[in-house]
């Protein structure tokens, strides 16, 4: 499989996404601290340097850019520091910021993070997080409706802080009507996109249980055997085909309609160097998806993205050599939720003849099919299919 998931690699440079959401501005205070202070039982950090790094849904765009396909980035920032803060670091890093609309007397999204050496003291956040006003909003829907033809996935990061309103999700819906684009949502009120036509969501094990109506009992086993219990109802709820439920250090179930579950684990890591890891893992996993991979190697590319992320510091970046290496590393068979030793939880694996689908569809291509596809060949898969693996964590 992982010889699937590196010729997919290979073809992100061929994908242009679109990333509609938050973008936000995650800042580090880097210092240290030998006393506390006198007012209150607190350290007294003495700050000796600062790292901004985009955050949110221009994470989730940072890293698409790292990872080689064309990508831009639909959202608003204020007329602030902040915003133009963002606004450059993401033109560095090579993400289209053409769409990024700026907001007068809107104070941009920051999430500041002071630590003491390695270790995180407090997190303070500002920005407005009321609706955007009605001229950006109408902005917003031209700019969804010229550029989503073009592009062959939609990511949306959808923190709740009053980018995407609910007239950007009804264009969203007339939208899919006719174009059918992949999209993978992560978001924290799920169900508002149920009539967008999603390919898939991806949940925490608090979220789907919600979700579903579901809860853990004696007779359940796991929380893995519980969020498997919930999938059918999940994918109900939220109209998605594809559901990934993370479930922190015991990996995530994969729910598809019409398929078995998938069961993943994740390597154990340092919450603290988890900031971003789920915006690399949605981006990571919507690219994999858009060169046509099955459900299960879309899941391994994902997986390996963010667990390229979560060794490091910070809000960090998969580039896609990075990608290749981990692929590299990483063992090329998974475990049932049963124990066995097996390809995708009994799935057959990826074939050696795979080929990436050519044009905004999803799917599976012969070998033959390849040539086509290098010529330009135009037609598309309508098969919104795709899973998502990686350590688990939701938006705060």
């Amino acid at each position: 499989m992982n010889a699937a998931a590196l010729r997919a690699v290979d073809w992100f440079a061929r994908r242009r996404v679109l990333v509609l959401g938050e973008a936000m501005l995650d800042s580090y205070l880097f210092g240290d601290s030998t006393r506390l202070c006198q007012e209150a039982p607190v350290p007294v950090v003495a700050v000796r340097e600062r790292h901004d790094h985009p955050g949110g849904a221009a994470n989730t765009a940072m890293n698409l850019a790292a990872l080689g396909c064309q990508v831009d980035l639909l959202s608003v920032v204020g007329d602030d520091g902040e915003g133009h803060r963002l606004t450059r670091l993401l033109a560095q890093r090579g993400v289209g910021t053409g769409m990024i609309a700026v907001q007068q007397r809107r104070q941009t999204l920051v999430k500041h993070r002071v630590m003491n050496g390695d270790r995180l003291v407090v997190r303070f956040d500002q920005g407005d997080t009321q609706a955007i006003g009605p001229d950006v909003e109408r902005l917003l829907l031209d700019r969804l409706s010229s550029s989503l033809p073009d592009v062959e996935a939609l990511v949306i990061s959808d923190y709740g802080y009053g980018v995407v309103t609910d007239r950007l999700v009804a264009r969203l819906e007339a939208l899919q009507a006719r174009l059918r684009r992949l999209i993978a949502l992560d978001a924290r009120d799920l169900t508002r996109y149920r009539a967008a036509g999603i390919t898939v969501v991806k949940p925490n094990f608090e979220e789907a249980t919600r979700l579903a109506g579901t809860t853990m009992s004696h007779a359940t086993r796991s929380r893995a055997d519980a969020a498997i219990g919930a999938g059918e109802a999940l994918l109900q709820a939220t109209g998605a085909r594809i559901a990934a439920i993370t479930l922190d250090r015991d990996g995530a179930v994969v729910m598809e309609r019409g398929r078995p579950a998938y069961r993943t684990y994740a390597e154990p890591a340092d919450q603290s160097r988890a900031a971003g890891a789920g915006d690399t893992y949605i981006g990571a996993f919507a690219l994999a998806l858009s060169v046509g991979t099955p459900t299960t190697v879309a899941a391994d590319v994902a997986s390996a993205a963010a667990s390229v992320v979560v060794a490091r510091a910070g809000t960090a970046a998969c580039t896609a050599d990075d990608l290749r290496r981990r692929l590299q590393e990483a063992p090329s068979s998974r475990s049932s939720s049963d124990g066995r030793a097996c390809t995708a939880n009994g799935r057959k694996p990826a074939p050696d003849d795979w080929a990436p689908a050519a044009g905004h569809g999803t799917g599976w291509r012969s070998a033959e099919a390849l040539a086509l596809a290098d010529e330009g060949d135009e037609r598309r898969d309508r098969d919104d299919v795709g899973a998502r693996r990686a350590p688990a964590l939701h938006q705060a």
